[in-house]
C-alpha cells in the first residue's frame, strides 16, 4: 500500500494512502516516529519505503548510482 505525507494537526505524518491511517511498521510503531514540522524528510522516507515495497513485489526499479 503506497504511503503519502499529509499534515495532521501541527505536524506532517506518513499515512497509508488507501485508509488515511498513520503508517506503522512490524512492531506496531509509527514509521515517522511522531511526525515532523517539515515535510521534506518525511517525503524522502515515504518514497524510500514505497520503492522498497515495490521491489519486494517484483517491480523492476533500478538501484541508484
Amino acid at each position: 500500500m503506497p504511503l503519502i505525507v499529509r499534515k495532521r494537526g501541527d505536524k506532517y505524518r506518513i499515512l497509508e494512502s488507501e485508509t488515511g491511517r498513520i503508517a506503522k511498521g512490524r512492531a506496531g510503531k509509527a514509521l515517522d516516529r511522531g511526525g515532523s514540522r517539515s515535510p521534506t524528510s518525511l517525503r524522502k522516507q515515504a518514497a524510500a519505503i514505497n520503492i522498497a515495497q515495490a521491489r519486494k513485489r517484483g517491480h523492476e526499479i533500478p538501484q541508484p548510482k
